[in-house]
């Protein structure tokens, strides 16, 4: 009977009641092999139940370790960066930097997860502390990957940073100028056209400035991440996100996908 109410209390406010498995250090255990055979079969959503049935029950047991648990919370993150739940990302890699701060995967995550939430301040602080620690590894692997998310952030931060116009500084010059030569110089004359209002970043990338040109710079950046070519997918997307701001009428949801890829 004593055994039964313990159960019951352990039990309580249980999550997910569905996923049979024991409240113990072995419960926790599966929950993370179901967790991790679930992601390695696509079943994302069914993951992240698991890992959160995880967590919940080591919550209960106590005895893991922090080093176990922090893995847990940054497997939880990694099946939610999947549902693309950033804020949720960034939660699970918070509680999983407070049980072990050296949890590179937490880190590089919940960077990843700011920049796809447009928060570019609080990525490039993230990555930059990711870097800082990584200063001294050996990791070459890890290293490339906190610079590559980095060279993305630092694309995003210029493609949003407004830039000052050659049309502006012109109007100073020509209101400075007070010649009646040339004034009727001047007169008749057609004005030239308009600056972009942001200079075109990459010029050397040579596309026209048009719905399909910013397709076109999709498709090459693209063709560029899966050809190993980093840096200039980066480019090329950044290209593309300047056009988007050149032409009419591109949709919402295509400045979504540029600034995500």
């Amino acid at each position: 009977a004593m055994q039964k109410a313990e159960e019951e209390r352990l039990r309580k406010d249980e999550i997910f009641p569905d996923l049979a498995v024991d409240i113990s250090l072995a419960g926790v255990e599966e929950a993370k092999r179901q967790g991790n055979t679930c992601f390695s079969n696509g079943s994302v959503a069914d993951s992240l139940r698991w890992f959160s049935k995880g967590i919940w029950i080591a919550d209960r047991v106590g005895g893991v370790s922090a080093e176990k648990l922090s893995i847990l919370y940054s497997n939880r993150a990694l099946a939610e960066t999947k549902l693309s739940k950033w804020t949720d990302v960034i939660t699970s890699c918070d509680m999983a930097l407070k049980l072990n701060p050296d949890n590179f995967k937490a880190q590089y995550r919940k960077a990843a997860a700011f920049f796809e939430a447009g928060r570019l301040a609080e990525a490039a602080s993230d990555v930059d502390q990711l870097l800082e620690g990584l200063s001294g590894t050996t990791n070459s692997i890890r290293k490339k990957e906190a610079e590559e998310l980095r060279a993305k952030i630092e694309a995003a931060i210029r493609a949003t940073k407004p830039q000052a116009t050659n049309g502006f500084k012109r109007m100073e010059i020509t209101e400075e100028s007070s010649s009646d030569e040339e004034t009727k110089k001047d007169a008749g004359q057609s004005p030239p056209p308009a600056a972009p209002a942001t200079p075109d970043p990459y010029p050397d990338l040579k596309v026209e400035c048009s719905l399909a040109g910013v397709e076109a710079a999709k498709k090459q950046g693209t063709n560029s991440f899966s050809a190993g070519a980093i840096e200039d997918s980066v480019r090329w997307f950044s290209k593309g996100l300047w056009l988007a701001k050149q032409v009419k009428d591109v949709p919402d949801a295509q400045h979504s996908m540029l600034y995500s890829n």
